[in-house]
């Protein structure tokens, strides 16, 4: 009899360890299929996915306006290249806008600083309105960029490098330029 119950707790003993190891190889085989089938798949699902095609557009887009921007800071500023004037200290890609930084050479005068905080908006607007044909030249330089859906950010800084002021330009203000010029016949 104690034979007999031996071979029956060897049986049961033997029954256990082989439920025991199919469920081990199971998850092991479970596993194993997440990281070399199912993981994979769902990498390459996100990486062909709308949005990160978008992201990549983007990027790349961003990425040859820095190249193009840095080339062109390289030829144009400094100070020993400075113009009537002032001379551009940088030209920046920042976010969705194209910064230049243009600084004064020489000291503003009181009177002159004076008269832009009295009446700051009537001169944004002056040197906005003479600034925004060179910007919307369709030959230009930035209007490729205005085109592309940048805005052109112009800052202006006193001798110090303290902020004067500062406007954007928009694709938007390009197109009512035009449309005024349009509108309004040149006499001749």
């Amino acid at each position: 009899m104690e034979g007999k119950k031996g071979g029956k707790l060897a049986s049961w003993h033997v029954a256990l360890t082989v439920v025991v190891a199919l469920i081990a190889f199971g998850k092991l085989g479970a596993r194993l299929y997440q990281e070399h089938v199912v993981e994979p798949r769902q990498r390459e699902e996100a990486r062909n996915s709308g949005m990160n095609l978008v992201y990549q557009m983007m990027q790349a887009r961003y990425d040859y306006v820095d190249s193009v921007l840095e080339r062109v800071n390289k030829k144009v500023s400094g100070e020993d290249k400075a113009k009537e004037g002032s001379y551009i200290e940088s030209i920046v890609r920042n976010g969705e806008d194209i910064v230049l930084t243009s600084v004064q050479m020489e000291p503003m005068e009181q009177e002159e600083l004076e008269h832009i905080k009295a009446d700051f908006e009537k001169v944004k607007k002056s040197t906005l309105e003479e600034t925004l044909p060179d910007a919307c030249n369709k030959e230009g330089f930035f209007r490729r960029f205005i085109d592309d859906k940048f805005n052109l950010t112009m800052v202006t800084k006193d001798n110090n490098k303290k902020e004067i002021m500062s406007y954007t330009i928009a694709k938007s203000d390009c197109e009512r330029l035009e449309s005024e010029a349009v509108a309004v016949p040149e006499k001749g």
